[in-house]
């Protein structure tokens, strides 16, 4: 038995028929993964912001350590050639606390001096 064009076209049609759920199914997953393709482009997007932000962070951590390395260098070649300076200063205080203990040291004796003379004198008064 040969089927003739008008069977083949209610078997087509019948075909067609069963497949549009189908079909239906399929656009519509299609838009979900259109969908989705949008959302990971936005993800995308949004990553490659991300990535940018934080090479800028890490470059101006790296500038901050730079600065701060140079900011600790310059401090300690002030400190160095101020040392000298300093020294001498605390040479110079420790030779005054010296001369400050030889004068109270001289100072005491002239009053035992004065209090012997003191002594002398009182007695020579009462004697005479």
């Amino acid at each position: 038995m040969a089927l003739t064009k008008e069977d083949l076209q209610a078997i087509g049609e019948l075909m067609d028929a069963k497949l549009e759920p189908i079909n239906k199914r399929l656009d519509g997953m299609d838009a979900r993964l259109g969908g989705m393709d949008a959302r990971f482009d936005g993800m995308d997007k949004r990553l490659t912001s991300l990535e940018d932000t934080m090479a800028a962070v890490i470059n101006s951590q790296k500038d901050i350590r730079e600065s701060q390395n140079i900011t600790r260098d310059s401090q300690l070649r002030v400190e160095l050639e101020q040392f000298p300076r300093i020294a001498a200063a605390l040479d110079g205080n420790k030779s005054n606390a010296d001369k400050n203990r030889e004068q109270d040291r001289r100072i005491a004796g002239i009053e035992s001096v004065i209090d012997d003379h003191s002594i002398r004198i009182f007695a020579l008064e009462q004697a005479g």
